[in-house]
């Protein structure tokens, strides 16, 4: 009779596991798969795709290549995020994979819809696509697609949002540029008044925040640093505008902390050709 008792004790606690576990959220599942610390994962920065070797280098990598780095992420179980993911996760509203990566491509250029996208496609992975509104402007007002050098238009953007698979992030209006001004991306500029700065940054980042609402429906909720260009003022001007999170170029892991002020700098690491995608994801992934 007792063991009689037993087993039928320990069934009905396996069918409530059972239960439990089918009714648990997917959120809190992912959370709990993460563990009670705060994951530390990698940001992988991408910028240019090219089919020719020629053009490969620091900031240009080749199509084949990128492939293997998203096969590579695949086979060892890497799952990829958003900015909206991790933003809601730090606030304790979602969950993250146990083993979670970012990508993220820089600029808004053309070989992204021609080589990138399919590969998320295939692969049913997702990426980070901060684009320069003056860019995407310029090319949707007079189209001129050749992989080599154009960026994208309007109407791709929107298409690739509209997959699931691309968020779209601000990487200014047009502040990207190599000191043409003066400037070195979005960075005060030297001697310049802090109220003349205040007023150029605002102009510039919020005009792309509008033409984000105007073509997408919503503004970014992460600020991409051309050239990873910061200064001390700008944070304050991003929260301003409404951010919540924002991307640099300094290479170091990211730490899934509570929200706080650590996620207006969140480094990442520049994918440069000339490494295998073991060489590289072993450096870099924890």
């Amino acid at each position: 009779m007792l063991l009689r008792f037993k087993k039928r004790y320990l069934a009905l606690l396996l069918s409530m596991a059972v239960i439990a576990a089918a009714s648990y959220p997917v959120g809190r599942m992912m959370r709990a798969a993460a563990g009670d610390d705060s994951p530390t994962f990698a940001i992988v920065m991408y910028h240019q795709i090219a089919s020719s070797k020629s053009k490969l280098g620091k900031f240009t990598l080749s199509d084949s290549q990128l492939e293997a780095d998203l096969i590579y992420l695949k086979e060892h179980g890497y799952e990829t995020i958003t900015m909206a993911q991790l933003i809601d996760y730090t606030k304790g509203a979602g969950g993250l994979p146990e083993k979670p990566v970012m990508l993220t491509f820089d600029d808004g250029y053309e070989s992204f819809y021609g080589y990138v996208y399919p590969l998320l496609q295939k692969y049913n992975m997702r990426a980070v696509l901060s684009v320069v509104g003056e860019f995407v402007d310029r090319y949707t007002q007079k189209p001129d697609h050749n992989l080599r050098y154009s960026c994208l238009n309007w109407d791709q953007v929107r298409e690739m949002r509209e997959s699931g698979l691309v968020e779209i992030q601000n990487h200014t209006y047009d502040m990207h540029s190599t000191g043409k001004t003066g400037r070195q991306g979005c960075a005060i500029k030297k001697g310049e008044s802090e109220t003349a700065y205040k007023q150029a940054f605002l102009e510039d980042v919020g005009k792309m925040q509008e033409k984000l609402k105007t073509e997408l429906g919503a503004p970014a909720d992460t600020f991409t640093y051309p050239f990873g260009a910061l200064c001390k003022q700008s944070t304050s001007l991003i929260k301003e505008l409404g951010f919540q999170a924002a991307l640099t170029c300094r290479e170091e892991p990211v730490t899934a902390a509570p929200y706080g002020d650590w996620m207006y700098r969140l480094g990442r690491y520049n994918r440069p050709s000339g490494k295998t995608s073991e060489a590289f994801f072993r450096k870099v992934l924890p």
